[in-house]
């Protein structure tokens, strides 16, 4: 089977039938953006940057700060560039900021290196407030205005899906490692997110 072939049947996987091919991909990308993001971003990252920082409480509430300060921000930059730059080149660039947030965090967490984390967090609110917007915007685009409603509900049933999956995923990675909250073992739960 091709990855194009799998890529087909996933994002034609029990969607109403005039949800078009940009919808349900914006639906599997949010589900596992999400998922993603409660696996890592969840309670074992302020475990994680406890730990690696000597247990300070300080560096958790500067760590998110500096994610929520940059999405601000980002949010915006993107309003401002918006109706002048297409929805494709906008979603390009924040898949771009999300891949240097990406290689910045292993990096980091493969360090153990509080500052590189920041750096990578930056990054994760930029990516946030480019392709969250841009997102909900590529459904407006392809849905008639009196759709919208049920097609936002299904991409809030993702969202919220993506929500428990991930720390589902988590609880089942400590079941299977033990409850043993160390560096390392962060770490290892964090890489998988």
């Amino acid at each position: 089977m091709k990855y194009n072939d799998l890529n087909q049947i996933m994002l034609q996987f029990s969607y109403p039938p005039d949800f078009n091919y940009n919808v349900k991909l914006v639906m599997v990308i949010s589900f596992f953006n999400v998922c993603v993001e409660n696996i890592w971003l969840g309670a074992v990252l302020s475990l994680y940057v406890y730990l690696i920082t000597n247990k300070s409480n300080e560096a958790i509430g500067m760590l998110a700060g500096v994610a929520g300060t940059m999405q601000i921000f980002g949010a915006a930059g993107v309003a401002f560039v918006a109706d002048t730059v297409s929805r494709s080149k906008i979603l390009i660039y924040g898949s771009n900021v999300g891949l240097i947030s990406l290689i910045v965090g292993v990096v980091a967490i493969h360090q153990s290196n509080y500052y590189i984390l920041c750096l990578s967090m930056l990054f994760s609110g930029v990516y946030k407030s480019i392709i969250n917007p841009a997102l909900d915007s590529v459904i407006a685009d392809s849905i008639n205005s009196g759709d919208r409603s049920r097609v936002y509900t299904w991409k809030f049933t993702h969202v919220l899906l993506g929500s428990s999956i991930g720390p589902l995923v988590s609880l089942f990675m400590f079941y299977i490692i033990g409850n043993d909250w160390t560096v390392s073992i962060c770490q290892l739960v964090m890489y998988v997110g």
